[in-house]
């Protein structure tokens, strides 16, 4: 029997913490998530919409330095004005224009895509 390499689990785990908050931001529980770096109920989640057809959720912890975002592939079904960053916003943006891979132009390739990247977070929320 194998042993278990302590950084794959180490990895997992963030990794299943990391799903948790993206969870928990499409259920609209925006606020006192708990924080994957230091395990406080001091998350709160942020949006950006740097670039037509472009989403970002923020996750920002209060207590300590953590955050991350994820890339959305269609607006999140709780984004709202009250909810943007413009801070965020202009990373964002800049992020964007720097970028070496441009997302496709074309609707319909950018919707294929967006299924393939559907698939992707089907698989790994099963996996969890």
């Amino acid at each position: 029997m194998s042993e278990m390499n302590p950084m794959n689990s180490r990895s997992a785990e963030n990794l299943a913490l990391h799903i948790k908050l993206a969870n928990e931001a499409y259920a609209g529980h925006l606020d006192e998530l708990e924080c994957p770096g230091c395990r406080k109920p001091a998350v709160s989640v942020w949006f950006t919409n740097p670039a037509e057809d472009f989403y970002r959720t923020w996750f920002l912890c209060t207590a300590c330095k953590f955050h991350t975002r994820a890339q959305n592939t269609e607006k999140p079904p709780f984004f709202s004005e009250g909810r943007r960053r413009a801070d965020l916003e202009e990373l964002d943006s800049d992020i964007i224009k720097k970028a070496i891979f441009k997302q496709p132009r074309d609707k319909d390739t950018r919707a294929n895509c967006d299924e393939k990247t559907k698939l992707l977070q089907c698989r790994l929320n099963s996996q969890q």
